[in-house]
């Protein structure tokens, strides 16, 4: 799994998860309160850098495990729609800290 340090400056803070699926490497990223996005990509650096530039008022920390069972709820969810164009994850929450634009 990589790292990135959170930015002491930031007020809002989310996890994220690097996993494996059959679709290819995938990056969870996670408030305290659920799931805030799914992205995928080639490595760990990539989608890192795209969460970073999607989210760039947000500090990001490793979850070390904390939220698996999110993280393998999405995983289900991905793999199950790995052909569709768009996979509808039912999110259920309005992140409040997400950074407008």
């Amino acid at each position: 799994m990589f790292d990135l340090s959170t930015r002491s400056s930031e007020r809002c803070i989310m996890r994220y998860a690097y996993v494996e699926s059959s679709c290819g490497p995938l990056l969870v990223l996670m408030s305290d309160r659920g799931v805030v996005d799914v992205i995928s990509g080639d490595s760990s650096t990539q989608m890192l850098s795209r969460a970073v530039r999607r989210f760039p008022d947000i500090g990001f920390i490793p979850d070390r495990g904390t939220h698996s069972t999110w993280v393998a709820a999405v995983t289900r969810r991905v793999e199950m729609a790995s052909g569709d164009s768009i996979i509808p994850l039912d999110l259920g929450f309005d992140y409040q800290c997400r950074a407008a634009g």
